[in-house]
């Protein structure tokens, strides 16, 4: 469902509604387990003590995507194209990302999937692009053309090229004591005491760790999953290109380019498993410093 306008002869506005829904999904857990937390041997909870807890995968999995997406494009007048996109979006799905071990499961209640249910790990409340090319106004075509060729043919012909990117972060657990519930698997969350929101986050401290504890004896712990963020993506590239052309099919570019242009820092999930001395602490970068590199292209 969606609605295009056209703002000018030369910029378009779209809005789209977008809805997905998928069932039997993959669903990874620890099976075969104690049917219920307590105290004592948890082979005397299992649903078959004669056979012993294995992973085991089964589609019983399910998902939902819902997203509003606008997008803003203008098509090149006065050496100026740019396209700006946006969307607003929720991922759900239960206890599983994908593939048991390799795309990330959470599972503490193999029996209460449901209770699994969350924000999917890859799911980005708010996705923001834009991207533009702009043909500077200088030399014999443009603005502040110089009635000199020799002049004109080296400040002519330049190219700037911006591409921005802004995103929510990435979900992530809380992890407690997985032997407190006593039912021989291998997942426990924590348990919620307090806002673990802190208004200055720091590396040292990227939520309030006070806000968790280790939950009760052979209970699970209540903190949702996926309930809590990384840092934000935030990334700007920048490049100049300049031609010269030397044939009519024939054109040397110059490329200067910038990835992460200022530099910024994105910092990775932190330690989030209670009782680690580096619990709440960032001890990792999600994305690479400032990176510049020079290029000769030729195209014919």
């Amino acid at each position: 469902m969606g609605k295009v306008l056209q703002l000018t002869p030369l910029t378009l506005l779209a809005a789209n509604y977008v809805g997905s829904h998928t069932s039997h999904t993959d669903i990874g857990t620890y099976s075969n387990t104690a049917v219920t937390p307590g105290p004592g041997d948890p082979a005397l909870r299992e649903p078959y003590p004669y056979i012993t807890p294995t992973f085991y995968d089964r589609s019983e999995g399910r998902a939902s995507y819902e997203a509003f997406q606008f997008s803003l494009h203008r098509t090149s007048s006065k050496g100026l194209t740019y396209m700006v996109s946006y969307t607003w979006s929720k991922t759900m799905n239960i206890a599983c990302d994908g593939m048991y071990g390799s795309e990330g499961c959470s599972v503490q209640d193999p029996y209460n999937l449901d209770g699994e249910k969350s924000v999917a790990g890859f799911d980005l409340t708010h996705n923001f692009s834009a991207s533009a090319v702009y043909q500077l106004p200088f030399g014999a075509a443009r603005k502040f053309a110089s009635g000199s060729r020799a002049v004109n043919d080296v400040i002519g012909n330049w190219q700037l090229n911006a591409i921005v990117r802004l995103n929510s972060g990435i979900p992530y657990n809380i992890n407690g004591d997985a032997a407190i519930p006593n039912t021989g698997n291998a997942t426990e969350r924590a348990e919620q005491i307090g806002n673990p929101k802190l208004s200055n986050p720091t590396t040292a401290e990227w939520f309030n760790t006070a806000a968790f504890t280790e939950p009760a004896p052979f209970t699970f712990g209540s903190f949702g999953r996926n309930a809590i963020r990384s840092d934000w993506g935030r990334n700007v590239d920048l490049s100049l290109f300049r031609d010269f052309r030397f044939r009519e099919s024939k054109v040397l570019q110059f490329r200067a380019e910038f990835f992460n242009a200022f530099n910024n820092v994105v910092w990775g999930a932190p330690d989030s498993s209670l009782g680690d001395p580096t619990f709440g602490q960032v001890l990792s970068m999600a994305n690479t410093p400032r990176q510049i590199q020079f290029a000769l292209k030729l195209i014919f």
